[in-house]
């Protein structure tokens, strides 16, 4: 199953609206960055729901154009942003940042291309949780191939030491066929880390 496909089954709908009106709840402005956004289906929903401008930045041209709806698309490196200093009111990371290379280059050019007192969204992967341990395990699963930094501690010491941190949380929580909004340490999918730039 192909990453776009997974967001029309029954629990990726779920998870969509979950991460996409979490994200829309916390960006503040009209202009939103998203880096890392593979084909942009998060990005379009989250437009929809704010009516901001979304723009998604991602190096890999073949998670870009498998989904064609409604969102700006650059080609390009999170590490060389193609964009004016101070461009955007929010830059956001969908489970990106544990799949760069360099995310200490990535979180800096986020801090280039955000607006003054402008916010940053990183939700990462919560590597205690089963459904991160799961696909671990599975060696054909896209994180197993594809993840660079497992333990997001020193990614979360870095986004502190730019910004201004507002909130840590625990969301989308995957339990059997149920998906829940909140979760714990033990059994969120996903930890939110918010901050402002200093």
């Amino acid at each position: 199953m192909s990453y776009v496909d997974f967001y029309f089954t029954e629990m990726g709908r779920k998870i969509l609206e979950i991460e996409a009106g979490y994200i829309a709840k916390k960006v503040v402005g009209n202009m939103i960055l998203s880096v890392g956004c593979g084909p942009g289906i998060i990005e379009e929903r989250v437009k929809h729901l704010t009516g901001a401008e979304v723009v998604c930045a991602d190096h890999d041209m073949k998670m870009l154009s498998q989904y064609r709806e409604g969102v700006e698309k650059i080609l390009c490196k999170a590490e060389r942003l193609p964009f004016r200093n101070e461009s955007f009111d929010d830059v956001v990371f969908v489970t990106s940042l544990e799949f760069m290379d360099c995310y200490k280059d990535a979180l800096a050019e986020a801090h280039r291309v955000l607006k003054r007192d402008g916010k940053l969204l990183a939700l990462m992967l919560n590597r205690e949780s089963e459904y991160f341990r799961e696909r671990m395990k599975r060696k054909d699963s896209y994180i197993a191939r594809n993840i660079k930094h497992s333990d997001t501690s020193a990614i979360e010491r870095e986004i502190e030491r730019l910004y201004q941190l507002l909130s840590r949380e625990f969301i989308v929580a995957v339990r059997g066929e149920r998906v829940l909004q909140k979760g714990s340490r033990d059994d969120a999918a996903i930890i939110s880390v918010e901050g402002v730039k200093r």
